[in-house]
């Protein structure tokens, strides 16, 4: 701008040297100033739009590194979304292994519960069908809780009053141990259970006591006539406390004097699976 101005005033000062120095008609005079007077706007004018262009390019420049600032940030942003996207993929297929690994736990547990209950239900059958010739009211057969419940009445294993066993009841016994002596990885818990009016005798105390040496006796018969191995059998009385019927009748209490084996498969690898699925 200051060239310009410059260079005006140097064309002006030519201007009026020259016409100073010639004879020039005032209308020519007077039309060069007009002319050097539209130069000069027409300069003004230039130099506004030069200014207003600068102003312009400042501006974009600005913009420009406003523009890229953004650019730059969401670049970062984009790439801490895309770590994260990243870090949640992995964790997604962490838990998608665990899930896998559970499933596979769940379905080798159910696969061995199933193998368990064909094993309870085989025995079950076994049993029953080895005492098929034994009356109803004498003893039953059946399944609970992953066990086979074999419950013998009084009357077919001993006198009343009594742990003597009758021939009959050791007859059953021995079906039963031929059964046992052929599965050896069942457990064998006998229990005695006696109805609620108490005993009456020189040689039991009391129903407990009675009880108590019911199961003790099927035990040794087992063990030492049928060769069961005594680690799987354990003898246990329940007197009058866990009745299968009223005590107040003659045919409940019938029902009450009853000695039951409870049969149970070994379970370590069934329940070694249940504790590494709950893990």
């Amino acid at each position: 701008m200051k060239n310009t101005a410059l260079l005006l005033s140097s064309l002006y000062l030519l201007l009026g040297l020259f016409f100073l120095g010639s004879c020039v008609s005032k209308k020519k005079y007077l039309s060069s100033l007009e002319r050097i007077s539209r130069m000069k706007q027409d300069s003004t004018d230039f130099e506004q739009r030069i200014e207003g262009l600068d102003q312009d390019k400042n501006n974009l420049r600005q913009e420009v590194q406003a523009s890229q600032a953004k650019a730059k940030t969401l670049s970062l942003e984009l790439e801490g979304r895309e770590k994260d996207i990243q870090q949640k993929e992995l964790l997604l297929d962490r838990q998608n292994n665990l899930l896998y690994e559970k499933a596979q736990q769940l379905n080798d547990l159910q696969t061995k519960i199933d193998q368990q209950n064909q094993i309870v239900n085989n025995l079950k059958n076994t049993v029953a069908n080895a005492l098929v010739n034994f009356a109803d009211d004498e003893l039953t057969v059946n399944v609970k809780s992953g066990k086979v419940y074999l419950s013998l009445s009084e009357n077919l294993l001993f006198p009343s009053g009594s742990s003597r066993l009758d021939k009959q009841g050791a007859e059953a016994l021995g079906k039963l141990a031929s059964v046992l002596n052929t599965n050896p990885n069942i457990e064998i818990l006998i229990e005695g259970h006696t109805d609620s009016i108490p005993i009456s005798s020189n040689i039991y105390k009391d129903n407990w006591d009675l009880s108590v040496a019911r199961a003790t006796s099927i035990v040794r018969l087992l063990a030492n006539e049928y060769k069961v191995d005594g680690s799987r059998l354990t003898a246990s009385g329940r007197a009058e406390y866990q009745p299968v019927d009223t005590n107040t009748t003659k045919e409940g209490r019938a029902k009450n004097r009853r000695t039951e084996i409870i049969l149970s498969p070994k379970l370590e690898e069934l329940f070694e699976l249940i504790e590494n699925t709950s893990q």
